[in-house]
């Protein structure tokens, strides 16, 4: 194989540089890309939820907003349903719902376009305060990487999960295999901050499903030097599903409503 290697490069070398060589690259069909985590303060009577809509696009091309979709949520227990209106033409369609209609009961999210009714199911999911959130002054791998300390009190008698938003596109998973219901309190250090930078840090319940869907993400934009929401979207398969759910008659995406709780944290 490295003697054809070397044979071919010297093909090349002697091949006229007026000749182009055309290479057929097979884009993929477009597919519908969901955005639907819902972050959900369940301290507030109401919350506004966001759905984005994207068409994907070929390995060049940005993903173009899907501004023709029709977008609802129904509580399926209460039959309370929320349609999303399209906010303009960035593919945000947006609505403010009761906190009660998020928190309870199985949510289905239903997206038609294209004549097409894409849904997936899901239930809230808890998560628990942030206690302490504050700089700290060790080092990992790179003396630049900011350590960034977080605590809160697992919840007992529950498996939980959950979904650590350090804001810049950083995030990290977590389970209470080995802390349940306890206080837990561990480093992460962050990549992308600097001094005077103003973080945004969510601390997100989740279930398992979830959990490995994020994993998956995570994995693959990490080899690929991306950020988790940058990954190409087709190496990863969430929940939301077409008619029929065959092998190819899926969204991309992931629908998911998740508790929310946050702190700032400057960065010095």
């Amino acid at each position: 194989m490295r003697r054809f290697f070397i044979l071919y490069i010297f093909l090349l070398l002697f091949t006229s540089c007026e000749d182009v060589v055309d290479i057929d690259l097979n884009d993929p069909e477009p597919r519908l890309v969901v955005d639907a985590l819902l972050r959900v303060d369940s301290e507030s009577p109401s919350n506004r939820v966001s759905v984005k809509l994207l068409l994907s696009s070929n390995f060049f091309e940005d993903n173009t907003a899907v501004n023709d979709a029709s977008v609802s949520l129904l509580n399926v227990d209460t039959g309370q349903n929320i349609l999303l209106p399209a906010e303009g033409n960035n593919g945000v369609y947006s609505a403010v719902a009761d906190t009660d209609v998020l928190t309870s009961g199985t949510l289905e999210l239903q997206i038609t376009y294209n004549g097409i009714l894409y849904t997936a199911i899901n239930e809230f999911a808890p998560s628990t305060p942030i206690v302490k959130l504050e700089q700290g002054t060790s080092s990992l791998f790179d003396d630049e990487d900011i350590e960034i300390i977080i605590g809160y009190e697992d919840p007992a008698d529950q498996t939980n999960y959950y979904l650590l938003d350090y804001d810049q596109g950083e995030y990290f998973t977590s389970e209470d295999t080995f802390y349940p219901g306890q206080y837990f309190e561990f480093s992460y250090f962050h990549g992308k901050a600097i001094p005077g930078d103003t973080l945004e840090v969510y601390l997100l319940g989740a279930n398992q499903e979830f959990i490995n869907y994020m994993n998956q993400v995570l994995e693959l934009s990490g080899e690929q030097g991306l950020t988790p929401f940058q990954t190409p979207v087709s190496a990863a398969r969430g929940n939301i599903v077409g008619p029929n759910d065959t092998s190819m008659n899926f969204a991309l995406g992931y629908f998911a409503v998740l508790e929310s709780y946050s702190q700032t944290l400057i960065v010095e």
